[in-house]
């Protein structure tokens, strides 16, 4: 069992952080729900806060915060989750220990994880298919919506698509309404992507953004393509930007 780094106390303060440490402390939030985990996060920062008041000389807040944005924030992480991160990033945004020059950008930072949270309907967009026909994502209907932000050629998407496709069973739950996947493209290269329609799934509703809003309004934060949103049957979020095994995971829960 983990002991919480919340209070500061005498054992806190002696205490000497390594990079497996804090990768425990995430493994230990991503089996909490969520919003106990969140908590847990927070008591955490305060805790790594409270030691570096202890020994203003110490590297402890700068050492823990960079490996939990590492693990949380990285989009390549295996373990990334902006939801988690979002208490956290906050907590930095506002510190006395975060430099000046750090600042800004974990205010951005904090900006960006906090939309389409864990639990909130995600942001409505239009998209537009290869007839040229017009479409909302709040009007697809499933029980479960997986939205893959990708681009044709990428070879992390293939991945995905192939890892998605080979699913067991997914197909019966696709043709059942259980799931349906949008695969969006948001980019501007649209000659491109509708040369590379034949290799996407046709039981896949594939569609790109017209206006660019996705990214120009940055109503999702795409920070690396692929990636992954799940959602349920009234478009609120349950997972944003999760890894792929993740995904997998919950597919076998439907």
């Amino acid at each position: 069992m983990l002991v919480s780094c919340a209070g500061g106390g005498s054992a806190d303060k002696a205490r000497q952080w390594t990079e497996q440490d804090v990768s425990r402390y995430v493994v230990y939030w991503q089996s909490l729900p969520k919003t106990e985990a969140q908590a847990k996060v927070s008591e955490f920062f305060d805790g790594i806060e409270a030691q570096q008041a202890s020994d203003t000389s110490s590297l402890t807040y700068l050492q823990v915060t960079e490996w939990v944005s590492k693990y949380l924030y990285d989009p390549n992480s295996p373990v990334r989750d902006e939801d988690l991160y979002l208490p956290f990033v906050r907590k930095m945004a506002a510190s006395r220990f975060t430099s000046e020059d750090r600042r800004p950008g974990y205010q951005y930072q904090a900006e960006m994880c906090a939309l389409n949270r864990y639990g909130t309907v995600a942001a409505d967009f239009t998209y537009r298919d290869i007839h040229g026909v017009d479409h909302r994502m709040s009007d697809i209907k499933a029980d479960c919506l997986i939205m893959l932000f990708s681009n044709p050629g990428c070879h992390s998407c293939k991945e995905i698509v192939d890892a998605i496709c080979g699913f067991e069973g997914i197909d019966e739950k696709m043709a059942s309404g259980r799931v349906a996947v949008l695969n969006i493209y948001i980019d501007e290269d649209i000659e491109a992507w509708k040369a590379y329609q034949d290799e996407y799934p046709d039981n896949w509703i594939n569609g790109y953004d017209p206006e660019y809003i996705i990214r120009e309004d940055v109503i999702y934060n795409v920070r690396a393509i692929p990636s992954i949103y799940v959602l349920d049957s009234g478009k609120r979020v349950l997972m944003k930007d999760v890894p792929l095994e993740k995904l997998l995971l919950f597919l076998n829960n439907i």
